[in-house]
């Protein structure tokens, strides 16, 4: 019985850390997530000519290092435009740090299938006041830095790890475990 019962509390201990473990993590690569946003939605916008189908193309803003074409940054949305056409009615965009004077271009694909490439345009740079932004804000995501999953959940267990207490009432002894082990009526806990 008693270790059918602590072969049960272990297994249901063992689930929860598990759960707590699923749950931080979740919660860090959302956060991580929402930092990335902030700090992107703080870079210069580039949008793509041209009217396009929409978020069922892949599209990627990307810059000229020396002869070659280098991904910078994939469409982080599709703007609604009234007067593109029906079927092509959307511009996608994103934002991205791209030094002043760098030739930029977007291309824009279905995969395995083709490939379109807007006309080339010279990237006017970030400011330095949004450098300066970005920094601080990278900063300040550094500086509140989230726990580590294990660590919440060594905590989480800390908390709710039961302990065995013995009790006694003249001959007789009774074991309690719980997390906030109490002696039940007329028993005093053994010292």
């Amino acid at each position: 019985g008693s270790v059918k019962a602590a072969e049960t509390v272990a297994a249901a201990s063992k689930i929860e850390a598990e759960r707590v473990i699923s749950d931080a993590k979740a919660a860090a690569e959302l956060k991580a997530k929402q930092d990335a946003d902030a700090v992107a939605d703080l870079l210069p916008k580039f949008q793509s000519e041209g009217c396009h189908a929409g978020s069922s193309l892949n599209a990627t803003l990307q810059k000229l290092v020396g002869a070659a074409w280098i991904d910078v940054a994939a469409a982080r949305g599709w703007e609604l435009v009234s007067t593109c056409p029906v079927t092509n009615q959307y511009i996608p965009w994103t934002n991205a740090d791209v030094s002043a004077g760098t030739q930029v271009r977007w291309h824009i694909s279905v995969t395995n299938a083709w490939d379109w490439y807007s006309a080339t345009q010279v990237a006017v740079g970030t400011s330095l006041d949004v450098l300066k932004a970005v920094t601080e804000l990278k900063t300040k995501q550094s500086d509140v830095s989230l726990a580590a999953p294990e660590k919440v959940v060594a905590d989480k267990i800390a908390k709710s790890k039961k302990i065995t207490i013995t009790c006694v009432k003249g001959k007789l002894t009774k074991k309690v475990t719980a997390v906030k082990p109490v002696c039940p009526a007329g028993f005093k806990k053994k010292t």
